[in-house]
Formats: C-alpha cells, structure tokens, sequence
C-alpha cells in the first residue's frame, strides 16, 4: 500500500502489487496514457450559468426551449436537460396553483361585495 507524505496509506483499490492504479510501478505507462488521454476528452458542459427567474408559463416556455437548444447543440448533457425539464413541470404545477388560488380570492371577493350590495337595510 503507498503511503503519503502525511503518514495516510491511499484508500484507492489496490491491484496485484498491493498498489493502486495510480501508485503501481507495473501500471506507469498505463498511467501516463491515462494522463494523456484525459486532456484530449470532450468537456461537459452543464449548461448556461446564467440566473434565470420563473414567474410564467412563458418563463418556463423559454427555459425548456434554450434547454432543448443546448441538447442539441451538445452544450448540455442529457442528465441536466432531464433534471432541467422535471424541475420545469414542477414549476409550470406551482405556476397553475398560483393562478387558481388567485382566481378563487377574485370570485370569493366578488361573491363577498354581490352579497353585500344585495343585502338592503331595513
């Protein structure tokens, strides 16, 4: 097992020689092609990282189109573009709520004002 300079023994998965990939001498070539490769591999992006605020169906309209745009474009991975479209239904829920309880005060105002206006004094 390769121990570190702070006395801490690495806690990667050892291999035949006792070391881990990164730490075997029988792995160093390996190794180095690893190194290599890595900076050779696409990047991910995760996205714009632009704030957005969601107040309408047109918001979320808008977040779900750039999202789909992204996608396309490889400028976002399929897991944000899911996790992106599940929040985006949450929201459109909340939105839709947000305007029936809304509606619901109106009528109950309106009920509320018709009945005191229809109510004469004696």
């Amino acid at each position: 097992m390769f121990v570190k300079p702070n006395k801490e023994g690495c806690r990667a998965n050892a291999t035949k020689d006792g070391f881990c990939f990164w730490h075997s001498k029988q792995t160093e070539q390996q190794r180095d092609q690893a190194v290599m490769d890595g900076g050779h591999s696409p990047k991910r992006s995760y996205g714009r990282e632009d704030e957005i605020t969601i107040n309408s169906t047109q918001d979320v309209l808008r977040l779900i189109t750039e999202t789909i745009n992204d996608l396309r474009q490889n400028n976002a991975s399929t897991r944000m573009a899911n996790a992106i479209g599940y929040l985006a239904g949450i929201a459109l829920k909340s939105i839709d709520q947000g305007d029936l309880e809304r509606r619901l005060s109106e009528l109950e105002y309106a009920i509320k004002v018709k009945d005191g206006h229809s109510q004469q004094p004696r």
